[in-house]
This record gives C-alpha cells, sequence and structure tokens, in this order.
C-alpha cells in the first residue's frame, strides 16, 4: 500500500485557481514558447469565422479533454471570443465560469 503523497506546489495551485489538474501549466507553457495562440486578441491575424461559426476568434478542438483543465484555460483565454469543442469518453470535471 502506497503512503500518503503531500500535493505539490503545481497541484495546490492549479485546485486554488479551479483546474481539475496539474497539467494545466504544461499547456501555459508550451502556447507561451510557441506563440500558439498570437492574434487570439484579434489584433495579430485572427481570421473571421465562416457563417457557422461565432463570428471572429479562433476554432480549437480539445480532443482526449478530460479531466478539462487545458479546455477551461482555453475557454479562459478566450474570453468568449470563438469555438471550442472538447471531447472525451470521460465526462469532464469543470463547470466553465467565464469571465468576460
Amino acid at each position: 500500500m502506497a503512503g500518503y503523497e503531500r500535493p505539490d506546489y503545481w497541484t495546490l495551485r492549479a485546485k486554488k485557481e479551479g483546474y481539475p489538474a496539474r497539467s494545466v501549466y504544461k499547456l501555459e507553457e508550451i502556447v507561451r514558447k510557441f506563440g500558439l495562440l498570437n492574434g487570439l486578441d484579434g489584433r495579430r491575424g485572427t481570421p473571421e469565422r465562416s457563417q457557422t461559426g461565432t463570428g471572429t476568434g479562433p476554432a480549437i478542438l480539445d480532443v482526449g479533454a478530460a479531466p478539462g483543465s487545458w479546455s477551461l484555460w482555453l475557454l479562459r483565454q478566450m474570453k468568449g471570443r470563438g469555438t471550442l469543442m472538447a471531447v472525451d469518453i470521460q465526462d469532464l470535471d469543470i463547470v466553465p465560469q467565464i469571465e468576460a
């Protein structure tokens, strides 16, 4: 039987910020390092969406999204712009609360 392991800094921070998993900070690092969301603020080349979209902003697909930390982080960055679809065979552990 494994003993109790005290939660580390990243686990505690994720919980405090409302994320179900600490892996969200790895996504944040990757996005920052490679500039993956450049233009999300509407200033740099964010294309207009098609007639089926929701106006301007990105269309993001999160495949294998459970437990939901990455989707929640993306939603917070998007601030109501664009569309995010998150899919997984497991339930997501999030209830998005977006601040506009």
